[in-house]
Parts: structure tokens; sequence; C-alpha cells
């Protein structure tokens, strides 16, 4: 049997106007690298932007925030323990969507290692470093989220505010041991040496 180029490429020109282009899918995808601690390593992402919505199997949710040349850093909203090496990631093309305030708050508190007090500082972090103040923002972030306070890493932009935070904290803690060393003891005098007073 002989082969005529000819003939190949015709074969190919109909296959190829003959494609559906309109439902094709073009959405960029990428592939987790590794997971830890609510936090996912994607590869493929290339067009990714921060803050936005990334979709993981099993319903969970990303959101891009450290973006480098080979690789995406994303934190996982839901049951981000069922995401592993290997599943597919797909871009929204949709910047930062949860809505702020009690329901962000609960999901937050809800990831392992986060409190009441390290989701106001990220959601804190989100609005004056990123600039990511949708409706609600501010009430959720609480004190974290004031103007010209210098609480946490949410207001730490250089050396000078570094030493300022550093010193609020410093204070916190002085206040704190002031006000233990202040309260009364549980269960009345405490005993001096080991033995009561009489």
């Amino acid at each position: 049997m002989d082969i005529k180029p000819d003939e190949i490429a015709s074969i190919l020109r109909e296959r190829i106007e003959g494609l559906d282009t309109e439902s094709a899918d073009l959405a960029e995808v990428g592939t987790v690298l590794s997971v830890a601690d609510g936090i996912a390593r994607i590869h493929g992402l290339d067009n990714c932007m921060a803050l936005e919505m990334l979709e993981l199997p099993h319903g969970v949710t990303g959101l891009a925030l450290n973006l480098e040349a080979d690789n995406v850093g994303a934190v996982l909203f839901g049951e981000w323990d069922k995401v592993v090496e290997g599943d597919t990631v797909k871009r929204t093309g949709h910047l930062l969507r949860i809505p702020v305030g009690e329901e962000l708050l609960g999901r937050l508190t809800a990831l392992p290692g986060f409190g009441m007090q390290k989701a106001q500082i990220f959601l804190a972090l989100l609005g004056k470093q990123l600039g990511v103040r949708p409706p609600g923002w501010r009430e959720a972030a609480g004190a974290y989220g004031e103007e010209g306070s210098y609480r946490s890493v949410a207001d730490i932009t250089g050396s000078e505010s570094l030493e300022r935070v550093r010193a609020y904290k410093q204070e916190a803690k002085r206040a704190a041991k002031a006000a233990r060393a202040a309260s009364p003891a549980p269960g009345g005098n405490r005993a001096q040496g080991g033995r009561a007073e009489h």
C-alpha cells in the first residue's frame, strides 16, 4: 500500500474542519503535586491569577495564593484530606467569591489549626495586603481589620511596621501577665511554702 502525503493532509483537514469547537472544553487544568495541612501545590496552571478560585475533586474549593514559576500554592476549603497527589485541578477564572461574614468565618475556623483569631487575621491580611474587601469584610476581620493598627502579620509591610507589631504583641503579653498576677488565685488564699497559714 502506497501512502500519499496529499491524501493524509486531505483526511486531516476534513477531520479538523469537522470538529465541534463550541462543545470543546478548553479550561486550563493542572495536577496536584502535594497536599499537606490544607495547602496544595499544583502544577500546570500557568495562567492562574492570585486569589482565583479553583475546582478540585470531592467538592473541594481551592484559593490560589502563591504563584510561582512552576507551581501554584492554594489553600483548600472543604474535605481537603480527600485530595491526593495526581488529582486534577480546574481553573474557574473567578476571583475570591466566598461570601464574607459569619459563613466565611465558620469555614475558616473549621480548618485544622484555625481558631477565630487566625481566621480574622487571615481576612485582615486579604483586605490590607491584597485589597480584597468585599461587603462585610471589615466586620468579619474584627479589630485586625482596623486601619492604622499594628496587631498582626496583616499590618506588616516593612521593617518599621514589623517592629510596631512586635511592640504591640509584647505590650499585650505584659498586660495579660499583669492581669493574671492581679487576679486572686482560685480557691481563696494560696499556701505559702507548702503550708497554709493560720
